[in-house]
């Protein structure tokens, strides 16, 4: 929910499955809220009730400057998604092994996702990215990852995994790693 929404604006992010909707402007300021070159989870774009009743993509309500989105245009290329399946972003301990699960797939539909890669990073440590093996039929795009933090420092970490579809990378999902000291 945005309000007085002087000189905001976001471009090329991904705005969709978002339960309250995309963008919500509960008070006008000065200017609207420039959120063009955004995709919205659908090439028809975000829907809004009196300008693009035909959406499929996030709510906006007025005040949203969304046009033009990405996906109104015939060819254009969107990013692959990726999503944290398991476990939750918040709940990889320190001193076990952590199973991470990502699922990814390519919004386009005209390519396949090459790999997925996950790095892993503190403040003194930086690791590569990894990728990482498919494992799963072509209808569960699914990958995993066994992380063995019992030999490693007992100090938090972020693990970052992202997808390529052969042209682009998606956004990174974040997971952040919980120290022995930390558990409940």
């Amino acid at each position: 929910m945005i309000s007085e929404c002087n000189g905001i604006t976001a471009h090329e992010n991904d705005i969709y499955e978002n339960y309250y909707g995309g963008i919500n402007v509960s008070t006008p300021g000065q200017d609207d809220v420039d959120a063009t070159r955004n995709w919205w989870g659908s090439d028809t774009g975000p829907y809004h009730p009196g300008s693009n009743p035909l959406g499929e993509g996030n709510n906006v309500t007025d005040h949203v400057i969304y046009d033009p989105w990405v996906g109104n245009n015939p060819g254009e290329k969107h990013k692959p998604k990726i999503t944290s399946m398991y476990p939750d972003v918040n709940s990889i301990h320190m001193g076990t092994v952590s199973h991470i699960e990502i699922w990814a797939e390519d919004i386009d539909g005209d390519e396949t996702i090459e790999y997925v890669e996950i790095a892993i990073k503190n403040e003194t440590w930086n690791s590569t990215w990894i990728r990482l093996d498919y494992n799963g039929a072509p209808e569960t795009p699914r990958w995993e990852y066994f992380w063995d933090t019992t030999q490693v420092a007992d100090v938090p970490y972020i693990i970052q995994a992202r997808a390529f579809d052969g042209e682009l990378n998606s956004t990174t999902v974040d997971y952040m790693s919980r120290p022995r000291t930390l558990r409940p």
